[in-house]
């Protein structure tokens, strides 16, 4: 018979929690704490393991994790572990358990314990990144009574423990000085300095249309890599495109194109 044990309490701070409600996007996060509480395991299973290269088969299963319920207040979702008897020990005894407090400690201290690879922090990347200004995440679990505070600052920090660069949002608008359809790339201007992005098939003719035009000026929207200082370097993924000071004439041009082109 499946067995449900408490695995974490993750509660949700922040305006948008306050009436214990929880945006769809956010729910994303549930996933990405997984992903790094499981890399961590493995971590932890071949630390205490030194003869094995790998993690057991189905080392991964062994943390089915599934939301319960959603407390009232701040939004608080109780993340509760499915494990079937001797499952445990068949995948690696409670090196989730351990993971789970490495999590913990490494978000408190921001020290990297030996038994973790330095690269498992650039997953952190993918975790908090819904956060907005203002909001955070509690990491309780039932085993402990202190609630690690996890947030955008937090996230950075623990990502340039081990790269020189973090991934974010971005919202920029510039022109655009030269790009490349080889390697579907283009360099955009953004307040004196040059910033490279990759580009879609589907986001080429705009770039093209406004390439070298001076004066005209497109906004990006996406995820950029930023160093240690905030500086953009490079706009990673795009997830809107659009001119930035579209007038009449421009649209009635470009509406002249389209109805030229063939079928």
């Amino acid at each position: 018979m499946i067995k449900k044990i408490p695995f974490l309490e993750p509660s949700f701070n922040g305006a948008r929690f306050d009436d214990h409600t929880m945006p769809v996007e956010v729910l994303s996060e549930l996933s990405s704490y997984k992903k790094i509480i499981v890399e961590v395991a493995k971590a932890v299973f071949r630390h205490q393991n030194p003869g094995r290269q790998r993690v057991p088969r189905g080392f991964e299963r062994g943390l089915e994790l599934s939301v319960s319920t959603i407390s009232e207040g701040s939004a608080v979702p109780l993340l509760e572990r499915s494990v079937a008897p001797g499952e445990q020990l068949a995948v690696g005894g409670d090196c989730f358990d351990v993971a789970r407090q490495i999590v913990a400690d490494l978000i408190s201290s921001e020290k990297v314990p030996t038994e973790v690879p330095v690269d498992v922090l650039k997953l952190f990347n993918g975790f908090g990144n819904t956060l907005q200004a203002g909001e955070w995440i509690g990491l309780k679990s039932p085993a402990s009574e202190e609630v690690p505070r996890y947030d955008r600052a937090k996230r950075k920090a623990l990502v340039l423990l081990a790269s020189t660069t973090y991934e974010d949002d971005c919202d920029v608008t510039g022109e655009v000085v030269q790009f490349d359809t080889d390697k579907m790339t283009f360099t955009l201007l953004v307040e004196g300095a040059r910033v490279m992005s990759a580009m879609l098939d589907t986001q080429l003719p705009v770039v093209r249309d406004v390439a070298g035009r001076g004066g005209v000026a497109i906004r990006v929207v996406g995820t950029g890599l930023y160093d240690g200082a905030d500086k953009l370097s490079r706009i990673m993924e795009i997830t809107d495109l659009s001119l930035a000071n579209e007038t009449e004439f421009d649209i009635q041009e470009r509406l002249a194109r389209l109805a030229n082109l063939s079928e």
